[in-house]
């Protein structure tokens, strides 16, 4: 029984290293300066082209498919009218405007 005095020694020493830990722990803890608060906004974004339904990209290749045969078509339209409306200079005729072109013609 003689060694009761050493382990209240070692339990009391435990215990304020234990309180000195915890009093340093909040000492920092207090001590850090405050985080500011962050202040954000929603915005709303499209969404990428890439998620979008097979029937949603197909309206918008089928849209833009339209627009190229259409300038297609009219650039076509202005070469024909070009080419019936330059007088010829012997080498050729050119077609009249109402009657078909025969292509295999000399």
């Amino acid at each position: 029984m003689d060694n009761q005095p050493v382990f209240r020694a070692l339990r009391s020493a435990w215990t304020g290293w234990l309180a000195l830990a915890a009093l340093v722990a909040a000492l920092v803890a207090f001590s850090a300066p405050g985080t500011p608060d962050a202040l954000a906004e929603v915005r709303e974004q499209a969404a990428p082209r890439a998620f979008l339904s097979g029937g949603e990209r197909s309206e918008i290749l089928l849209r833009e498919i339209s627009e190229t045969l259409k300038r297609i078509d009219s650039r076509l339209e202005r070469l024909e009218r070009a080419v019936y409306e330059a007088p010829q200079d012997g080498a050729g005729q050119a077609a009249p405007a109402g009657e078909p072109r025969d292509e295999n013609a000399n």
